[in-house]
């Protein structure tokens, strides 16, 4: 169910204001790419150079952003630094915001992965009705959220995070088209340790009229054959007198080899 400020912000706005194709002065912009990233796997791939905590209760997909892309690179970024990044303007969204598009770096507030987002490609994206603000920006990113549950599509086709057994790329590939109708990009990263490849992410291509599209052939994503769908683990708090370390918390997933 949406949360209260969702239901009177889709009212008096979001419907009001659905996206068009327009002319961009930020040079050109063909679709949307909607991603979303799976916890396990993103503090895997910075464990050697940044410290990384999958909050309490996160178990779920988490948003990475919303993305202006053009079908002839470069992708336009940073376009408008006269519109910086206002926390104010998002207040309404916090509570929605740290749940689903959290920060795992531990030394990183939450707004600065959004102010980034926000001032690489939220302002690139404000020739849209739909995407005109900082706060239209991030309430339609919830709502997609909301709309594409990732634990939902997976679950309802059988395919739930384990250690043990990877899933073939094609299963995975298929239970995100039996349900969104469309190509998707399933992106995977190779971690030491692991003798598959991890599952880490997923985009969805958006056109300028709010649509699910095809994601273009020329973008690329995982080209494995098979990729592992690691559960959440944390290191138990009881069995320990001090806060777990992200060492901690990591070496509990190179054991996954020994099991």
């Amino acid at each position: 169910m949406l949360s209260d400020w969702r239901q009177t912000f889709d009212q008096q706005i979001v419907t009001t204001k659905p996206c068009l194709q327009i002319n961009s002065s930020f040079g050109e912009v063909d679709f949307l790419l909607f991603v979303q990233r799976w916890p396990p796997t993103v503090c895997l791939q910075v464990s050697k150079t940044i410290a990384c905590e999958i909050p309490a209760g996160v178990n779920y997909w988490v948003i990475h952003g919303l993305w202006p892309n053009s079908l002839t690179p470069p992708n336009p970024s940073y376009c408008n630094k006269s519109s910086p990044f206002d926390m104010k303007m998002i207040q309404p969204l916090i509570h929605d915001l740290g749940k689903d598009w959290p920060n795992f770096f531990v030394h990183h507030k939450d707004s600065s992965f959004w102010k980034h987002e926000w001032e690489k490609h939220g302002t690139c994206a404000t020739f849209l009705p739909a995407l005109s603000s900082e706060k239209l920006y991030f309430a339609k990113s919830l709502e997609l959220k909301e709309q594409y549950d990732l634990i939902e599509i997976f679950t309802g086709r059988g395919i739930v995070s384990r250690k043990d057994q990877p899933y073939s790329l094609n299963n995975v590939s298929n239970a995100l088209y039996a349900h969104l109708k469309v190509r998707t990009l399933i992106g995977c990263e190779y971690a030491k340790h692991f003798k598959y490849p991890l599952l880490s992410s997923v985009e969805i291509c958006i056109d300028l009229n709010c649509n699910l599209i095809d994601c273009p052939v020329s973008l690329e994503g995982c080209k494995a054959e098979s990729v592992l769908y690691l559960p959440i683990e944390r290191v138990d708090l009881k069995v320990t007198s001090t806060k777990p370390t992200f060492s901690d918390w990591i070496q509990r997933y190179y054991e996954y080899r020994d099991e």
